[in-house]
């Protein structure tokens, strides 16, 4: 199954953190799509990156969006670009300040072929502040701040069944959108992997 990874780009020094995530995938067939939210050092990072032996190994499957103009609003519209710009019928999402577990696509997939259901993961919490000692699991769940944009597997129908996403409320935008994808297809119909394996830096700790 190849799977299309998208990533909302607004922090350079983040990103070689994020291709080492999907490097390091046990599952090999994908591509990745950098979004990049009008920042300059996203630019020069990009400019950099192709340059190196890896790019100019996988330049058929790594690609660079440049949007010219500053949207900002949590990576809404980049993301919304970078489906847009996608060529497989399953997506992920990684947020820049986010990264995997060697197994997170491995797990998403292999349950979805096993059960033919929407998989989705738990989370490994970790602490941003440079004192932090959290290190954690949150077993997710289809509430409220009880789960992350970056858990689920995807299907690019269901951008055209539910739309992209919307830039409505002042709060829980990626929410709003899990919410229509869950109850338009049912909650029966998802399925954990019980897996920790998306690494989640949170702010608060």
């Amino acid at each position: 199954m190849k799977v299309s990874i998208i990533c909302a780009a607004f922090r350079a020094e983040l990103l070689n953190r994020v291709l080492e995530s999907v490097k390091k995938q046990t599952h090999k067939e994908w591509e990745l799509i950098f979004v990049n939210d009008n920042q300059d050092g996203v630019r020069e990072w990009w400019k950099k990156f192709i340059l190196t032996d890896y790019y100019n190994q996988n330049k058929d499957r790594i690609f660079f969006v440049d949007v010219g103009i500053n949207k900002g609003r949590f990576g809404l519209f980049t993301r919304n670009i970078g489906v847009m710009a996608s060529r497989y019928d399953h997506l992920v999402f990684l947020d820049d300040d986010n990264e995997w577990e060697p197994n997170h696509l491995e797990t998403l997939v292999s349950l979805k072929k096993e059960t033919g259901k929407h998989p989705y993961c738990w989370l490994h919490i970790k602490g941003k502040k440079d004192d932090s000692n959290v290190d954690r699991v949150k077993k997710t769940a289809f509430i409220r701040q009880h789960i992350d944009l970056g858990c689920l597997l995807y299907e690019r129908v269901w951008f055209d069944r539910y739309g992209g996403f919307r830039d409505d409320s002042q709060v829980s935008f990626d929410w709003n959108h899990l919410a229509r994808i869950h109850f338009g297809e049912g909650p029966y119909n998802f399925v954990c992997t019980e897996q920790p394996s998306l690494v989640f830096w949170h702010k608060r700790y």
